[in-house]
């Protein structure tokens, strides 16, 4: 259970000591609903999707205007619902503001040879307001993709580090661009799902290690971060009974692919399950990336002969 109530934390917490093999994993799509609810909370954010709404409803409504529209092949949805609940909702709304964005000169355009309503007409000829659009859309693309890719049956660990990383620099560095001017208004509603982040996934050494051990991501780490990462895998590996010859092989496993891992491309799942080089990490890594991480809370991490 993701419950954060002291009895189910409590009993993961012998369940965990009694089992090492099992990993506590923090729930990845329980934090994307709340970075994406947090973000379409925002006030701001919030003001630009009504007018945003605002707009295309003329569109939706009115049959002299999505004729107008078919030449540009813009699809308005019946149904335009930008309600701040989930992951899905941010879905809708991202895509508002994406088509809006891919349409914006075909709108101008039509605005000067269209008489709309007053609003509509200030909203199509604000400079502000098509700019404040290409920012969110360039700033909520990351989570955007990441969302899609929740559904995937394959998401690995590594992924979940990956494409957060990505998330949190862009949306970081989105918040302090001089340039864009709705960046400001998301600074304080962004720190804190932002440091959950960071201290969930991106210190956690257990996705560290997976995205070390996948090698279609050459993300550099600090000799430190190394550092406190062979020191889990050593202390996972004592956890799970594994004697002292058998952890020194594995950690000089570890250490030697560390130095070779820039000279492989493969699917972390296809290279350790038919690597031999590093025959004593293989089996481990392999169990590594067969841990689906769209949603996880614990993990029971397979342990092959090999290993014990």
């Amino acid at each position: 259970s993701d419950s954060g109530s002291r009895n189910v934390s409590s009993l993961t917490d012998k369940l965990i000591q009694k089992f090492p093999n099992i990993f506590q994993l923090s729930s990845f799509v329980h934090t994307l609903n709340l970075l994406c609810n947090n973000l379409l909370k925002n006030q701001y954010i919030d003001k630009t999707l009504k007018d945003v709404s605002y707009l295309l409803d003329s569109f939706s409504k009115s049959s002299r205007l999505k004729s107008k529209f078919k030449d540009a092949q813009l699809e308005i949805l019946d149904d335009i619902s930008i309600t701040p609940l989930a992951s899905s909702k941010f879905l809708r709304a991202y895509y508002c503001l994406a088509t809006l964005s891919e349409y914006e000169s075909t709108m101008i355009s039509l605005n000067s040879e269209t008489t709309l309503r007053e609003r509509q007409k200030e909203l199509v000829e604000d400079d502000l307001f098509w700019k404040d659009i290409r920012d969110l859309v360039r700033m909520l693309e990351p989570l955007y993709t990441v969302i899609k890719l929740a559904d995937s049956t394959i998401l690995t660990p590594s992924d979940v580090f990956f494409y957060l990383t990505k998330i949190s620099l862009n949306l970081s560095f989105s918040v302090k661009d001089k340039s864009s001017h709705c960046g400001s208004y998301l600074e304080n509603d962004l720190y804190k799902p932002l440091y959950i982040i960071i201290l969930k996934y991106l210190n956690d050494p257990i996705f560290q290690l997976c995205t070390i051990l996948d090698c279609r991501y050459q993300v550099e780490f600090s000799n430190k971060t190394l550092s406190k990462i062979k020191k889990f895998l050593k202390s996972h590996l004592e956890k799970r009974g594994a004697s002292r010859p058998l952890i020194e092989r594995c950690l000089s496993n570890f250490e030697l692919f560390t130095l070779n891992r820039k000279q492989n491309k493969n699917h972390p799942s296809v290279f350790w399950e038919h690597n031999f080089e590093y025959s004593t990490l293989s089996p481990f890594a392999f169990s590594l990336f067969n841990i689906v991480a769209n949603s996880m809370s614990c993990c029971l991490l397979y342990t092959s002969d090999a290993a014990d």
